[in-house]
């Protein structure tokens, strides 16, 4: 009884393993027709690349027939204006502050010298144009001076009162980079040795006059991308007031290209011709000034002159999914472009335009061009062409 009860139990136990099995074929036949059914960029998206020999990846993204495009036709030519922001260009030594005390007592005596010692930090002298030490008298007592030495030399002695506010120039010949010393003393007394002279101060400042690390000011400009592709002319015209005692050289860039410098009048109109070759749809427009100089520059414009050229174009649009941007980022896959025609075709990707001569077909690895998602396409020609087929296959 013992044994059949033990068979039976085998026999349960193979019956089993053997529906166990048959699941998990069924699964993995459902999975690979699943693989092998699915689009190539549903499938590696899903599973990711896979290189098999003789297997390649391919997706055509865009493949239309365009048809006959007709030429551009010359338009009106016309004068537009931009206008500009005014501004003021600096370049004099601004003031920095730097607070030494709030308040501290210099004396001397036929037995005591008291003095105060500051020390303050220069990483840049060329940037220094000048130097004061500031400070107010609060109380004193006798008639000797008070002294002040910078870097051990003095310059400034002078007998003062209370209620004195004072400005000692440091001349900057004796500013050294790194670390300087200022130190305040009193005199002794004079005739009244036996005294005691002291001076009580407050409100210590050192003012440190220094040229800006940036002292260019900007404009800009946009051109509309009909009025930059038929521009002719362009000209930057504006009104410049020197208000700085001083006259200095005033220079001009635009997108990084110079296109002014000169030492103006103190009221001078400027008229400058502009390269046209330099002009973008979002033009940059800087000024600098030299040292000690100050320019408003005001009633400033670019004047252009373009022909405006009617669109006859064709746009399509495509879509590159985020995993084959990312193949095209590694370089695994190539984006090839198809054009079958014959003509001179312009085609631009993205805001990226390229001129084809076609004589029955061209090709193109689009690559740099693409990005992931929305990507518009335009073809124009300036004179008649048909164009049979415009495909974008991307494969690896």
């Amino acid at each position: 009884m013992a044994l059949a009860f033990s068979g039976n139990k085998k026999g349960a136990e193979y019956t089993a393993e053997i529906s166990v099995f048959i699941i998990l074929l069924l699964v993995a036949v459902a999975v690979i027709f699943y693989v092998i059914s699915v689009p190539p960029e549903a499938r590696e998206a899903l599973i990711g690349t896979i290189n098999v020999p003789g297997v390649s990846y391919s997706h055509i993204v865009l493949d239309v027939s365009p048809g006959l495009l007709a030429a551009q036709i010359a338009g009106e030519t016309k004068e537009t204006n931009h206008n500009l922001a005014s501004i003021s260009v600096d370049n004099n030594p601004q003031a920095e502050t730097k607070a030494l005390s709030t308040q501290f007592l210099v004396k001397r005596s036929l037995v005591s010298d008291m003095p105060a010692d500051f020390n303050f930090q220069i990483t840049d002298k060329a940037k220094i144009s000048a130097a004061n030490l500031e400070f107010l008298v609060a109380d004193r007592q006798e008639s000797g001076n008070l002294i002040v030495t910078l870097n051990e030399k003095v310059v400034y002695s002078a007998r003062l009162e209370a209620g004195q506010k004072t400005t000692v120039v440091l001349p900057t010949d004796l500013v050294k980079q790194g670390t300087n010393n200022l130190k305040i003393y009193a005199e002794g007394a004079g005739a009244r040795f036996w005294a005691t002279n002291f001076y009580s101060l407050s409100d210590l400042n050192l003012i440190l006059y220094k040229y800006s690390e940036q002292t260019i000011k900007t404009q800009t400009f946009s051109l509309a991308q009909n009025e930059l592709v038929g521009i002719s002319s362009a000209t930057l015209s504006a009104f410049v007031r020197q208000t700085s005692e001083n006259s200095a050289e005033l220079t001009a860039a635009l997108n990084g290209q110079e296109i002014y410098k000169a030492v103006p009048s103190l009221a001078a109109t400027l008229s400058i011709e502009l390269q046209t070759d330099i002009l973008q749809n979002s033009n940059i427009l800087q000024w600098v000034v030299a040292k000690d100089g100050k320019y408003v520059i005001e009633f400033g414009k670019v004047t252009t002159e373009s022909t405006f050229v009617p669109t006859v174009a064709r746009t399509y649009t495509f879509v590159i999914n985020e995993k084959e941007a990312s193949n095209i980022a590694d370089k695994i896959y190539k984006c090839e472009l198809l054009i079958e025609g014959t003509g001179t075709l312009d085609v631009d990707i993205n805001g990226n335009s390229k001129l084809y001569i076609i004589t029955e077909q061209t090709t193109d690895n689009v690559c740099k061009l693409l990005k992931a998602g929305s990507n518009p396409i335009t073809l124009s020609a300036k004179e008649d062409m048909r164009v049979e087929t415009l495909s974008i296959t991307i494969k690896s």
